[in-house]
């Protein structure tokens, strides 16, 4: 076999089970259904469950391709907090302001946490980015509600900010 079954034992007989493969696309290569992150509606896109294959997928815009156009901020960035590639909370993106690539802020940010990450934004010379999500969008995808976002990954805040 090509590792596309599965050996099962049922009522004392021995059978293959097929299990669907799909393709990566990032690396190109084949998997099993179940082992990959599934992407968009109707047609779908695939990708490893491996920081490096969801980071290629995103900086080569695989899943704009794929998904013809439909990707957007918030699927980018659950994918990004896969990758380990994400910062949320405001005492936490200062904390590594260096190390980011740039700055997401939501469109429901008070005016005082807006002034205060412009302020560190400009003292690091980080770009800051006002989104067009508000803080409850941002919750149902990264799990925690917050209104500020910092990408650790240079490709990775380009492509965000192309959307």
């Amino acid at each position: 076999m090509k590792g596309d079954g599965q050996l099962t034992v049922d009522s004392g007989q021995l059978t293959v089970k097929h299990i669907p493969q799909r393709m990566c696309i990032a690396c190109r290569e084949r998997g099993n259904k179940d082992s990959l992150i599934r992407m968009g509606e109707g047609r779908g896109a695939y990708v490893h469950d491996d920081p490096g294959c969801i980071i290629i997928a995103i900086k080569k815009r695989g899943f704009d391709r794929a998904l013809r156009g439909k990707m957007n901020i918030l699927n980018t960035l659950g994918l990004c907090k896969r990758a380990g590639k994400l910062v949320v909370g405001f005492d936490a993106v200062i904390a590594d302001i260096t190390k980011s690539a740039g700055v997401m802020i939501t469109s429901d940010l008070s005016e005082k946490s807006k002034k205060e990450m412009t302020f560190h934004c400009e003292k690091h010379n980080k770009k800051l980015i006002e989104i067009p999500h508000t803080m409850a969008e941002i919750e149902s995808v990264l799990n925690k509600k917050t209104g500020i976002i910092s990408i650790l990954d240079e490709g990775l805040f380009k492509s965000l900010t192309k959307s």
